[in-house]
């Protein structure tokens, strides 16, 4: 019967209505970031003495152990990179970071924006088209799935690491990994101001906060950390410090 009444094109408020209902018979939620929890109390009416953040860390010992491809990172050691890693979808905010090269270039003419991980065949397409229509597509590299092992390979690889995601109820409650897996290899961070993302980055000062889908503010963004490495540096150590303190299993 549910499956008759939902399904993945049904109107949004038939999926806030069948949040609130579940929500009304559990015993414990389980979330990872504050923002959710206050949305699980403020708008679903859950108790929030039922609601428990667990942060949606890194294993550092598991994941800085992972051996580095040195080929793969001399493969990109004269350019200056800037990766988005994890899936591709409309909300990853990856044409942000696309339609960012054409300002980015022509301050960094080096540039190369590494889009590492995969999506739908049709979202793919739009995105390679985007870069064709921008003429970036030299500068812009689609590496397709790649295995998770070499996920630290090309982070090391990266001079700055995005997540561009643009604002939304599902962005504003949520927190992707990778930000974490970024922080613990030291890499500087811009990041939209989705919630969690914005207040993490900024309490942590490990990187740069921009407007949701703003692409002129991300290249001004990746401009100022190709420009000033003593702030990258700093802001990437600030990052590990955070996962090796607070945001640690």
């Amino acid at each position: 019967m549910m499956s008759k009444l939902f399904n993945l094109i049904s109107p949004i408020w038939r999926w806030k209505r069948l949040e609130r209902m579940v929500l009304q018979h559990v015993d414990r939620v389980i979330t990872v970031v504050d923002e959710s929890k206050n949305h699980y109390v403020n708008d679903c009416g859950v108790s929030p003495e039922k609601v428990t953040v667990v942060m949606n860390a890194e294993d550092l010992e598991e994941f800085c152990n992972l051996e580095i491809d040195e080929s793969l990172v001399t493969k990109y050691e004269n350019d200056f990179v800037i990766s988005y890693i994890g899936g591709f979808g409309p909300h990853r905010g990856i044409d942000t970071a696309i339609k960012s090269m054409p300002n980015v270039l022509e301050e960094i003419p080096d540039a190369r924006l590494l889009l590492v991980g995969n999506g739908s065949g049709e979202f793919d397409k739009e995105m390679r088209e985007l870069c064709k229509d921008l003429k970036v597509e030299n500068n812009v590299v689609f590496t397709d799935w790649v295995d998770f092992r070499l996920v630290p390979s090309y982070i090391a690889l990266s001079d700055v690491c995005l997540v561009p995601h643009h604002a939304s109820g599902h962005t504003n409650t949520t927190i992707p990994h990778k930000l974490f897996q970024y922080m613990a290899m030291k890499k500087p961070v811009i990041v939209t101001d989705c919630k969690p993302l914005k207040r993490i980055v900024e309490e942590c000062d490990c990187g740069i906060v921009v407007p949701s889908g703003d692409y002129k503010e991300m290249a001004e963004a990746v401009i100022k950390l190709y420009k000033d490495s003593e702030l990258a540096t700093k802001l990437g150590a600030n990052g590990r410090n955070a996962v090796e303190g607070k945001y640690n299993w």
